[in-house]
């Protein structure tokens, strides 16, 4: 198995461009590449349950306000906050085995990652986190990380957000305000329900430090490991899923 790393932490950057890398990834992993994608931006992550809701348009106008880029996202169904604190990851790769054992090697392969700085990560639904799901990541009932998954046929995709450094309780602020404008199927945010990474460990860590310790983690399932960056995709397929990507955000976001 090859590890394939695409490495931009550090280099905040359009989201459509960071989901179109995903898409096209999806699309064209091999059957003996794993792909590590690394990234940042700024804004808001936002699920197509959010778009559904009754006054999401209040809601939305409410993110813009705040001067909050808003991006859809291909997985998840709720909103989560990027910023410079936060690590996003995907780890693409092809099976056959099901959803669930998919979650399951994911919250393993995360949780052995992280073993340098705990080993007390707990997995359940945190209950007024935001983007709240059965597989949440939390130490001492407090979530740092969420987790979603995307299927293309045999090719699978597994996200996470990590909020590693900075202001959680803002970025809960941030969310639970935004619900507040709408109705329906909204989501009660408690912003004391989550907390960062370094926080929650003790240790002053970065973005950076944690990238590291998930491409360490990646270099014991593989047995050789390259360099990914943009310039090295396809530019024409690229070019698709970056348009597809555009389209689809265009098409949910008045």
């Amino acid at each position: 198995m090859k590890a394939i790393i695409i490495d931009e932490i550090g280099q905040p950057e359009d989201a459509f461009v960071s989901t179109a890398i995903d898409a096209y990834s999806l699309k064209n992993v091999a059957e003996d590449e794993m792909i590590l994608h690394l990234f940042q931006h700024q804004g808001i992550n936002m699920g197509v349950d959010d778009v559904r809701m009754d006054d999401f348009e209040k809601g939305l106008d409410f993110y813009r306000a705040h001067n909050l880029p808003v991006t859809i996202r291909n997985s998840g169904g709720r909103s989560i906050v990027a910023d410079e604190g936060v690590l996003n990851m995907s780890l693409i790769f092809q099976t056959t085995k099901s959803m669930n054992d998919n979650y399951q090697f994911y919250k393993d392969f995360i949780r052995d990652a992280l073993k340098p700085i705990s080993n007390e990560i707990e997995i359940f639904k945190v209950e007024g986190a935001y983007c709240p799901g059965d597989t949440d990541m939390s130490i001492n009932g407090q979530k740092f990380c969420g987790t979603a998954q995307r299927r293309s046929g045999s090719r699978t995709s597994m996200v996470c957000y990590i909020s590693v450094c900075g202001d959680q309780l803002r970025r809960g602020e941030l969310v639970r305000d935004f619900y507040s404008q709408c109705r329906g199927d909204v989501v009660d945010v408690n912003p004391h329900s989550m907390q960062s990474l370094d926080l929650l460990t003790g240790y002053a860590l970065t973005p950076r430090y944690i990238g590291d310790l998930l491409i360490h983690a990646l270099t014991q399932y593989c047995e050789s490991v390259e360099g990914r960056k943009l310039a090295d995709l396809d530019a024409l397929r690229f070019q698709e899923a970056l348009d597809r990507t555009r389209e689809h955000n265009q098409r949910l976001l008045p």
